[in-house]
């Protein structure tokens, strides 16, 4: 599949540190070429630092707010960064 600026897979992940690396590996091994983003809904682990260190940028939030907030966060930083 070729790299195509305008593609993005959010995930939405509260306290997801020991099941992060595997989810992304799963996902990069799928589509190697999209753009990751993880919404990291509040947690109190690593998952942020994980995220980062997998290569996909982070939406921080401070508090956890739950699964819709994140999906609607993933939807809006995707549209705000350009991706259609």
């Amino acid at each position: 599949m070729a790299r195509t600026p305008d593609t993005l897979v959010f995930v939405p992940a509260w306290n997801e540190e020991e099941n992060l690396r595997a989810v992304l590996a799963e996902l990069h091994g799928e589509l190697p070429d999209v753009d990751v983003l993880v919404v990291d809904d509040g947690s109190t682990d690593g998952t942020a630092s994980v995220a980062r260190e997998l290569g996909a940028e982070v939406l921080p939030f401070g508090e956890n707010r739950g699964l819709q907030a994140g999906i609607a966060a993933g939807y809006r930083w995707a549209l705000e960064h350009g991706y259609a």
